[in-house]
């Protein structure tokens, strides 16, 4: 699936920013470290504990596309 590999390059841009003092990679450092928005693209998942971590396809590889632009990549 595209969004695996997205990820990956996602994951990959974020450590190598934090090694090198990136800005943007420590902007998305502080973001982690506070509170998350879910990326459910408007979908009202079941509030049940496996269903914690469901995200909407669609708007999860757009907020993964939008990180890695920030980090210097195509997206």
């Amino acid at each position: 699936w595209q969004g695996r590999h997205e990820q990956a390059e996602m994951v990959a841009r974020y450590i190598r920013g934090l090694r090198q003092g990136s800005a943007a990679a420590r902007a998305i450092q502080a973001e982690k470290a506070g509170d998350f928005a879910r990326v459910t693209g408007g979908m009202s998942y079941v509030d049940l504990p496996r269903m914690a971590y469901y995200v909407e396809r669609g708007a999860y590889r757009a907020a993964v596309t939008q990180r890695i632009k920030a980090l210097g990549g195509q997206g």
